[in-house]
């Protein structure tokens, strides 16, 4: 363009003209003639040399045009060549990918191009010709009708993709992602069509097994909780629209954890997967629904006509579930626990419906009765439990616990001789709460630790009191399981009687006869309790199964009586023999016996008849605040 310019500057004939455009047009094709020479010297501003450029322009007017053809025929080699090895590298591109590309001429009817890869989907061997229709015989029947209507689309011009199903050549089936674009002529009519199919089936496949993780059970393959709670919710709709109902049966596997711990957890997944298996073949797959909802627990939803068909299904699953189990060529024995919620009888609320059936499944392992249907009374108490539960810890803190004392009386003649210490709770709300009620409690979240020591400061205190004031009064405790397993116990006690003072021999420890049962356990414990010098007796003796031949082995100085024995004292000779039997036991062991309960004069001197040391109970006086046993000590002579 430079060139042209300086060309028309000087003002040269049309004749110069074309002979420095056959030289230029010649030039085009020798590339660095153009790039060097010709723009160096008009850069350079020698005009000169540009004229002398014309003058060589004009002697090669001759030889000019064959050099222009020659060079016309080195480009379209040139070309040829270049064309034919894109075309391979796009070959080698488009074979070497695993999806499937192809182009239809709509106007032939034919493929024009299609990839190894849709050969081999297709089953079309390298030499075969692509039918136009072929792709039909693979696809499979279900989806055909939407190809052949996606196909209609794309003949309007409008791209259009979809999932699709085929047959390969092995017999399997797989999913393709088939995506078409339309090409269209000047006047807007589709000559061509250019796809691509790209097998999906793993992509799928992956989907698929994430969407069943997430609302199934991977080792069983039942309902998890997020589907059973959905199934649940259109259980309710539907009994409420056709108004029917449905029960919630709520499975526990009884000791399913010894399995585990016994046989490992591979046999424990075993008899989970078979309990599934046989829980599935008991209900209908179409209304009804089964489902693992952690651990050993299952639970149903089951459509019923009556209650007697209810109670039948019950009954068969629970005998279903209980034939033997084998694992490696060994029979073994499953039992369940199983509570039922009744919609719409027990109530319509999901969330209510599932607690109560829960609730009962608890009922019945604690009854061991094997199943339980909902009871008001049962979850009233569950409600109550719960609610004791979250109020100790502050009970606890501010201290709403009291001691009261139950004097202790010699059967002989009647003198005060100690008393048993007792705890109380005064909840401002809830009222006073039985001790029945909130020890066990207590012992299950860990707190009776806390309670115990404070009970035997509160004591040891008092103990310390009453000799300051010239009264030798033994004060008896009651040490739970959970205290008396405590590794710190000894430590505790120790503490507590150093740090207040007493005299050791005035504080006495009741422990119950299970918890002496285990001797090797129990025996240790005891004697260092012994050595620091408070007394041991046992509660409860004659309710358990102690050995009496390692009573004798035992620190304990004196039995107690359960009140269940002296209750039927005055009508029941069996529990008047054993009465007899344990005194004479405890005497000839030179243990003290006393007896709990007593409530009539009769009792009493049936007691000390039978030679019977000691009684507590309501005949003598019922358990007393502290400042009301002070005024009974006052007004008695206490030995």
């Amino acid at each position: 363009m430079n060139i042209l310019r300086e060309v028309k500057r000087k003002k040269l004939t049309p004749i110069f003209m074309q002979i420095l455009l056959v030289y230029l047009l010649t030039s085009l094709s020798i590339d660095y003639i153009h790039n060097t020479l010709l723009q160096h010297l008009y850069l350079s501003h020698n005009m000169g040399l540009i004229d002398k450029l014309i003058e060589i322009c004009i002697q090669l007017i001759v030889v000019g045009p064959f050099i222009f053809l020659y060079i016309l025929k080195y480009k379209r080699n040139q070309t040829s060549k270049e064309l034919a090895t894109a075309s391979s590298l796009l070959d080698n591109i488009v074979n070497s990918l695993d999806a499937a590309i192809y182009s239809v001429d709509i106007v032939k009817k034919k493929f024009i191009f299609v990839s190894d890869a849709y050969r081999r989907d297709q089953g079309i061997s390298k030499d075969s010709e692509v039918s136009i229709n072929g792709w039909k015989e693979n696809i499979v029947p279900e989806d055909l009708a939407r190809a052949e209507q996606l196909a209609l689309t794309l003949m309007t011009g409008i791209p259009a993709s979809g999932d699709f199903r085929i047959r390969k050549p092995d017999g399997s089936i797989g999913v393709y992602q088939c995506r078409i674009v339309p090409v269209k002529d000047a006047e807007g009519n589709v000559i061509r069509l250019d796809g691509v199919n790209i097998e999906v089936t793993d992509i799928i496949c992956a989907q698929e097994r994430v969407e069943f993780l997430a609302y199934h059970d991977d080792l069983t393959g039942l309902a998890n909780r997020r589907l059973y709670r959905n199934k649940l919710k259109e259980a309710v709709r539907k009994a409420e629209r056709d108004h029917n109902k449905f029960a919630i049966l709520f499975l526990d596997l009884d000791k399913f954890k010894n399995i585990n711990d016994s046989l490992g957890h591979y046999a424990g997944d075993v008899f989970l997967k078979e309990v599934a298996k046989r829980l599935s073949s008991y209900v209908c797959k179409e209304k009804d629904i089964v489902a693992r909802i952690g651990g050993d627990e299952f639970t149903l939803i089951y459509h019923f006509n009556d209650s007697r068909e209810l109670n039948n299904k019950i009954v068969d699953i629970q005998n279903r579930l209980s034939l033997p189990y084998i694992f490696d060529g060994y029979e073994f024995m499953i039992t369940t626990s199983m509570g039922i919620s009744v919609f719409p009888d027990d109530g319509t609320e999901l969330d209510m419906l599932m607690n109560f059936a829960d609730n009962a499944m608890l009922q019945a392992k604690e009854s061991r009765n094997g199943f339980c249907y909902h009871n008001r009374d049962v979850l009233d108490n569950n409600m109550e439990r719960i609610r004791i539960q979250n109020e100790l810890p502050r009970a606890i803190a501010k201290q709403e616990f009291s001691v009261v004392y139950q004097p202790k009386h010699d059967l002989s003649d009647h003198r005060l001789i100690g008393a048993e210490a007792l705890i109380r709770w005064y909840h401002p709300e809830l009222g006073h709460v039985p001790p029945a009620k909130f020890i066990p409690i207590a012992e299950e979240v860990g707190l009776i630790h806390s309670i115990g020591e404070w009970v035997l400061i509160q004591v040891c205190a008092q103990i310390h009191k009453w000799e300051s004031c010239g009264y030798r009064l033994p004060v008896s405790v009651n040490l739970s399981v959970h205290q008396f397993r405590d590794a710190k116990i000894v430590d505790t006690i120790r503490g507590v009687v150093e740090r207040s003072g007493i005299d050791p021999s005035l504080l006495e420890l009741e422990i119950t006869e299970s918890m002496a049962m285990d001797i090797q356990k129990a025996l240790p414990i005891l004697h260092a309790l012994s050595n620091i010098g408070v007394l041991i007796s046992i509660d409860d003796f004659g309710t358990g199964y102690s050995s009496l031949n390692y009573l004798k082995n035992l620190p304990v100085h004196q039995l107690k009586i359960d009140k269940s024995f002296v209750d039927d004292i005055m009508l029941d000779s069996w529990d008047a023999a054993i009465i007899s039997t344990v005194v004479t036991l405890a005497h000839n062991l030179n243990m003290k016996v006393i007896a709990e309960g007593v409530e009539t004069a009769d009792q009493a001197r049936k007691l000390h008849a039978m030679k019977c040391d000691e009684a507590q109970g309501y005949y003598f006086h019922k358990p007393l605040r502290i400042e009301e046993f002070n005024d009974l000590l006052l007004a008695v002579n206490v030995e």
